[in-house]
């Protein structure tokens, strides 16, 4: 027996020990901090560490990481970067399926993605996804890289009374939206096909949304 997952590795997965001071992020793990006594008490093992990385502008040496990205294209003429196109909606996600399940096919636990899986979780996150933070970097025009950024909604939802939407907490949320009054965002999913592995796409990826925000 293998977890915590839910359902797969692909969704909210792992069990947090570390980190409990602060607020609960958007799509990670959160639990009581006793849950790690349980199980190891029960005689369960850890079998992977899996990391979350904070970090704020303040602490980001931007201009190095533009000056790695000007290199990777540099190196890489052929390459663009765009962001998400909300018009081509379905072909987009569908995209990022293709990438994702390349990308990760040879990772500890990896359980390729599905339509049926993709289509649900687009759907969840269409309310909330900015363009801006999704983007694609493309080859001669394919697409071979994608990283996409979520707003940490976290933010307003730990301020609406007994976190109800409804009658006025989707109203609150909408505007803290609008307003840019959400400070932080969380980078879930990033993909790089394995034929452009190990050239610096992920520093193109990150750059721009840095850029762009």
């Amino acid at each position: 027996m293998r977890g915590p997952v839910n359902p797969s590795l692909n969704d909210v997965a792992g069990l947090l020990i570390q980190g409990f001071e602060r607020q609960p992020a958007i799509l990670v793990a959160y639990n009581m901090p006793y849950y790690e006594r349980l199980l190891l008490g029960n005689g369960f093992e850890r079998v992977m560490t899996m990391w979350s990385y904070y970090t704020n502008s303040r602490l980001v040496d931007k201009k190095r990481l533009e000056r790695g990205a000007a290199i990777v294209r540099k190196r890489n003429p052929t390459l663009s970067v765009r962001s998400l196109d909300m018009s081509r909606w379905d072909e987009e996600t569908r995209l990022i399926m293709d990438i994702y399940n390349d990308a990760w096919s040879e990772n500890w636990g990896h359980v390729p993605l599905t339509e049926r899986e993709i289509k649900q979780l687009a759907k969840e996150l269409k309310m909330i996804v900015n363009p801006k933070l999704v983007n694609f970097v493309e080859d001669e025009g394919t697409a071979i890289a994608f990283s996409v950024s979520l707003p940490d909604i976290n933010y307003v939802l730990n301020t609406i009374r007994n976190c109800r939407l409804l009658p006025t907490g989707l109203f609150k949320l909408f505007f803290a939206w609008k307003m840019n009054m959400i400070r932080e965002t969380r980078m879930p999913l990033m993909g790089v096909k394995k034929s452009h592995q190990g050239r610096g796409m992920d520093a193109l990826v990150v750059a721009d949304v840095l850029q762009r925000n």
